[in-house]
């Protein structure tokens, strides 16, 4: 099917009972650490400091990131993850800056505002 030489889903039934339930151990610990990665790099992206506004889908970024980790698994793909560093990466390089004088003489770099789009999330990940 497709062409790549394996059916495109994988036979989640072809591993005896024993073994499904022994991956069962990594697979809640590969939960946790999505859990916890994505829930880091969405409460390090959305500090105050980077003036982001919520939109109406704020919070269904973990329910994506649960659906495409269960599509992928099924298809035998690597799964995705929230990848903080460039996460933090993206927002900085939307930011707008402005610049004031510190009273100490030297400039500073503020956050003016974000410009706020999910397009290129996609092409960052």
């Amino acid at each position: 099917l497709c062409g790549l030489g394996r059916p495109l889903l994988v036979d989640l039934f072809a591993l005896a009972p024993r073994w499904r339930l022994l991956a069962a151990l990594p697979a809640v610990f590969l939960a946790l650490l999505f859990f916890l990665d994505q829930n880091i790099t969405v409460r390090t992206v959305n500090a105050p400091a980077n003036k982001l506004r919520k939109g109406a889908a704020y919070h269904l970024d973990l329910l994506v990131l649960a659906l495409l980790t269960g599509a992928t698994s099924l298809c035998g793909l690597p799964w995705m993850c929230s990848a903080t560093v460039e996460s933090l990466n993206h927002i900085r390089a939307m930011t707008l800056y402005t610049t004031r004088k510190a009273p100490d003489g030297s400039t500073v770099e503020e956050p003016e505002r974000v410009i706020e789009t999910r397009l290129t999330g996609f092409g960052v990940h």
